[in-house]
């Protein structure tokens, strides 16, 4: 791709002048002396390169927010305002406020119903779970039919999956160990966050583990690549520094407003580690030939940063354009990886032309001990002859090419989308399998994983309770529903509509009610705990109502659940 300079041998240059040109035309030669200064500064000032990018690294880390915690892991988010689902989470907020995901804490006595004192020390955990940090609010949903158990939502606002998730799920559980819940009386967390946590515990695989695999690996292939110790290491070293400093960067751009995917934390491990191994064998193969040429080591490194930077620069810029152009996306999940990615890849290229070069002029020739660097003639090895055979023969080379990966693509035309993932169960024998136990136990009627139908009313439920049957009714026979909970059947009991309305006429708005009933309310236990539970169905003003599904498709993040999204609309639409 380049012509030779005078004096320039095939096997290298004829002389050990740092910052002749790497190319005879002028630009070319404009852009190599370019590159040829920031080699010589990163040569020259070793030891400050690196002391600055490891004290910066630091320095972001401790000082910056992680890339965990500025993640968005709530989906609804990323929809565009035109979709269905969209419109949906604005009723919803009829019903909890803002970005929040709900945390099921099941409290239970055993063997009998809740006394007084148990109600005394529920609402004495739930005050308790408000002060976590990450909590915006607990409420408490209501007993169950059986009057044994209670159910409080904790409502978090947390990103970056189980990472993100699990220290205010840690912080819930301690608070409830320290709460001093009566003797008989147990409380756990139920839910996908709570059982996606403990699988990751269970199972080990967070970001730390794919990052220390993806090294291992890369590591295994340097060895085998250079044949030498130190190399692999030098190679990685730039792109391990990377990837810690880039996620708080992106943290920090996060809280100026940048919004970032949730699949930003894992991608930018990989991507970065490639990129950084990609950059680090296009130079540390080049310094290796100029070093064989017989200069310096030093002049070699400012000599294989003036020939490759422009390459790794224009590479690392492909990937850059191409990552920003999902901003073009209308689904924000994808949209908001583009971003966070190309900082990532823009401060690995930094590190490239600059760290490594520094760590190269540090080691010397060090860094390919055992390998021997044999001075005058190059070795082009197994490597060269295949290329000068590929470069000889091009059209029989294409034409294998084509037909070897055409055949390959083929395979692709019986490929079907496999959805987003079902539900994670909870491993046995931690706390969100006895969360998940008793929520099972004393709320048979709600779905593991509901999925939320919204209504608008006319005028409030109280002043006409009619399409509350109705929509019950309807949704029922609808045939795409297992089990369907709304505000005449909270929590398992059963309410009619008459006294869903006597009730209300007797004791006031459901979501104004305190957990236990005063002494001067007549309303049976039973009937005024079913209907504090209907606070979670109907709004404030009465007018918008929710009614949680179960799927006869299965789980909602399954394929076929998704694929039954638009009859499952239909349905709705037609109730």
């Amino acid at each position: 791709m380049r012509a030779r300079n005078a004096g320039e041998s095939a096997d290298g240059p004829a002389d050990s002048s740092a910052s002749s040109p790497a190319d005879g035309d002028e630009r070319h030669s404009g852009v190599s002396a370019f590159f040829a200064g920031i080699g010589r500064f990163s040569v020259r000032f070793r030891w400050l390169v690196v002391v600055v990018w490891l004290v910066g690294t630091v320095a972001a880390a401790h000082f910056l927010p992680s890339l965990a915690s500025v993640t968005n892991s709530n989906n609804a988010d990323f929809l565009p305002a035109s979709a269905p689902s969209s419109h949906a989470q604005q009723l919803a907020g009829a019903f909890q406020k803002g970005n929040v995901q709900a945390i099921p804490v099941i409290v239970a006595r055993d063997g009998g119903q809740l006394t007084p004192a148990d109600q005394q020390a529920i609402d004495k955990l739930r005050l308790d779970l408000g002060k976590v940090s990450g909590v915006s609010a607990v409420k408490d949903t209501g007993q169950s039919k059986d009057l044994q158990a209670d159910q409080l939502q904790a409502l978090v606002k947390f990103g970056g999956g189980p990472s993100g998730q699990k220290p205010v799920v840690d912080d819930l559980r301690a608070a409830i160990t320290s709460a001093g819940l009566p003797s008989g009386l147990q409380a756990h967390l139920a839910g996908p966050f709570a059982a996606q946590v403990d699988s990751q515990a269970a199972s080990g695989n967070d970001g730390n583990q794919l990052q220390l695999f993806s090294v291992i690996f890369i590591l295994i292939l340097l060895l085998l690549i250079y044949r030498s110790l130190l190399a692999p290491l030098v190679t990685l070293a730039p792109a391990f520094l990377v990837v810690t400093l880039a996620g708080p960067l992106v943290g920090a751009a996060a809280d100026a407003g940048l919004k970032v995917s949730p699949l930003a934390q894992f991608l930018m491990i990989v991507l970065i580690l490639g990129a950084g191994t990609d950059y680090g064998l296009f130079l540390m193969f080049r310094v290796r030939e100029e070093m064989g040429t017989g200069i310096a080591p030093r002049d070699a490194i400012v000599r294989a940063v003036a020939k490759v930077g422009e390459s790794v620069t224009f590479s690392a810029g492909t990937v850059m354009a191409a990552l920003i152009s999902l901003l073009a996306a209308s689904f924000g999940f994808y949209a908001d990886l583009g971003v966070p990615l190309a900082i990532g890849i823009g401060v690995m290229l930094l590190a490239a032309l600059t760290l490594l070069p520094a760590l190269l002029g540090i080691l010397g020739k060090a860094v390919f001990w055992p390998t021997k660097i044999r001075s005058g003639v190059g070795r082009h090895g197994v490597w060269g002859r295949i290329s000068a055979r590929v470069v000889g023969r091009p059209v029989l080379t294409l034409v294998v090419g084509v037909v070897l990966f055409g055949g390959l693509a083929l395979f692709s035309l019986g490929y079907h989308a496999s959805g987003f993932g079902g539900s994670t169960a909870a491993p046995s024998g931690t706390d969100s399998a006895a969360g998940t136990d008793l929520q099972n136990k004393h709320y048979p009627a709600l779905a593991a994983s509901p999925t939320d139908v919204l209504f608008v009313l006319p005028e409030p439920a109280w002043s006409n309770p009619q399409p509350l049957v109705d929509a019950e009714q309807k949704l029922q026979a609808a045939g795409q529903f297992t089990t369907v909970t709304g505000p005449l059947n909270p929590n398992g009991a059963t309410l009619t509509a008459a006294l869903y309305v006597q009730l209300h006429n007797e004791l006031g708005p459901a979501g104004a009610l305190p957990p236990a009933p005063p002494a001067s309310v007549k309303v049976p236990p039973g009937e005024y705990q079913a209907y504090r539970a209907t606070g979670q169905y109907i709004s404030a003003d009465g007018k918008t109502v929710q009614y949680l599904t179960g799927l006869k498709a299965g789980d909602p993040g399954g394929t076929d659940a998704m694929n039954a999204v638009p009859a499952i609309r239909d349905a709705v639409n037609s109730v």
